[in-house]
This record gives structure tokens, C-alpha cells and sequence, in this order.
């Protein structure tokens, strides 16, 4: 059976089957999130928990002059961050989402290509199964672009799918990961040479896992994230982060299209 969940400008919901395909849309702007994105894919996933007809979510960026998953969220948005309660609510918002994905009770599949950045790793880090096409670039490059840090929760995602040395060296280098790399990592479970392959193959690895046992996927997620424990956490250095004179002066700079010049306060 097919049929068509709602969808806004910024994102493209529909049913195949038991498959819903969830794709960013905003090619323009390679995909970066929005609050009304973020908004609009917690509402996806609470359609799909609410829907047992669906087995599999597979999240996706649109296309536009070349291929994109998610260019992290839009920095536009953090020229308004004033206060410790900004950042605080700024935060919550994102990881709103992040936990959206990270709970739905079927598997989550990311289809990767093209910039995979920031906001968009963090959700692909959410995801069950990861495929990635000829072009990826993955990783954190906040410390030249925002410099503001990430959260515990967040960095426990990217050392769970990458481990520590290649998560210090996404963020301590700026460093943004390729397809190559994320297959040695044993981040992806498979890679194609062209962006229509990983359409094809993307589609057929739904299929696949729409029919198997769907309590044996659901309770294995579940336990996956109890092995976590109790998380310390890091808040102070996170709102310290963004309301730094760095992170202002960044955000302008991304903006402006300048380097950013650093004083380290």
C-alpha cells in the first residue's frame, strides 16, 4: 500500500509501502536545517511511531546543482543567540530532533552524499544504517566556522559511529571525513560510485529490511541506546561557547564570506 504523510516546502514526507522517505528540501541552501525543518522531521517521526504499517524511515537531501545530505544548520539563525537561555533553548530544539530519530521504534536509514555537516552528522549519527554515494563530506568544521563545542550527547554519537581519534580529528582539525574514509571507519555500511547507484541501492536495502522481524529491529535499537548509561554533562561550556567573542565574531565572518579572526575569548 502507498500513501503520502503531510510535507512542508522544507521537507518532502511520502509513503512507499512500508517505507517513509523523509528528504530535506532546501537544495538552495544544501539542505541546512531550519527550527521549522527540525519542526517538520519530529513530526515525520512521531507519524511513522504512530503508523505500524511502516517498518523503515530512510532520510535523504534533496538535489540541487550537486548532491547534498545536510550542510549543518543554517548560521543565519544563530546572529539572534543573546543570552545563556538562547543558546539553552537553541540546543534543546536541535537535540529535540536528534532524539526524534535516535527513538523511532523501526530502523532509520541515511542515504549520504555531498556535505554532511555539522547538524546533518549529528542526525546521520542518529541513524541505524548508513550508505554513502561518491561525494560525502562528513564531520564538525566548527572550529572554523562557529566555534562554539558540542555537547556530551553529541559527542558520544560521532565516538559511537566513528571512535575517538577520528572524532578528535573531525573537530580538533577541522577535518571533513570523505567516503573512503567513513567505510575504513566502518561508519557506512556500503558505498557506491555514483549518487543513482546509492538511489538504487538505498531503495533496495529499505526493501530488505522491511521484512524482517520488526521486534527484533525495534527491541535491538532500544537496548543499543541503554548501553550508554547516564551521560555527564556539559552545558556550561556549551552556552559558554556560542556567547564567546569568537563565536559572534565567526558567525559573522561565515556571513561576510572572511576568514574569521580569532582572539581566543
Amino acid at each position: 500500500m502507498t500513501s503520502t504523510s503531510t510535507s512542508t516546502t522544507e521537507l518532502q514526507v511520502r509513503q512507499d509501502g512500508h517505507t517513509l522517505w523523509v528528504t530535506f528540501n532546501r537544495p538552495e541552501r544544501l539542505n541546512a536545517a531550519t527550527e521549522s525543518m527540525e519542526d517538520a522531521i519530529i513530526a515525520a517521526c512521531r507519524f511513522a511511531d504512530n503508523n505500524d504499517d511502516i517498518r523503515v524511515v530512510v532520510f535523504e537531501g534533496k538535489d540541487g546543482s550537486r548532491p547534498s545530505f545536510m550542510a549543518g544548520a543554517d548560521i543565519a539563525g544563530m546572529t539572534t543567540l543573546d543570552s545563556a537561555e538562547d543558546v539553552r533553548n537553541l540546543e534543546a530544539h536541535a537535540e529535540r530532533t536528534l532524539a526524534a530519530i535516535e527513538g523511532l521504534r523501526v530502523p532509520a536509514i541515511a542515504a549520504l552524499d555531498g556535505p554532511v555537516v555539522g547538524q546533518g552528522a549529528l542526525l546521520a549519527s542518529c541513524c541505524d544504517i548508513l550508505l554513502a554515494g561518491p561525494s560525502v563530506r562528513f564531520g564538525f568544521p566548527i572550529a572554523k566556522t562557529v566555534g562554539n563545542c558540542l555537547s556530551t550527547k553529541n559527542l558520544t554519537r560521532l565516538v559511537e559511529l566513528v571512535g575517538v581519534p577520528l572524532t578528535r580529528t573531525m573537530i580538533m582539525r577541522a577535518k571533513l571525513l570523505n567516503t573512503d574514509e567513513l567505510a575504513r571507519a566502518g561508519a557506512v555500511s556500503e558505498k557506491t560510485e555514483t549518487h543513482e547507484g546509492l538511489r538504487e541501492l538505498t531503495r533496495d536495502i529499505a526493501r530488505d529490511v522491511a521484512g524482517l522481524a520488526p521486534l527484533t529491529l525495534s527491541y535491538t535499537k532500544a537496548s543499543l541506546l541503554r548501553l550508554r548509561g547516564p551521560a555527564s554533562d556539559n552545558e556550561e561550556l556549551v552556552v559558554k561557547s556560542y556567547l564567546s567573542e569568537d563565536s559572534r565574531e565567526a558567525v559573522t565572518a561565515f556571513l561576510e564570506k572572511r576568514p574569521p579572526h580569532w582572539h581566543g575569548h
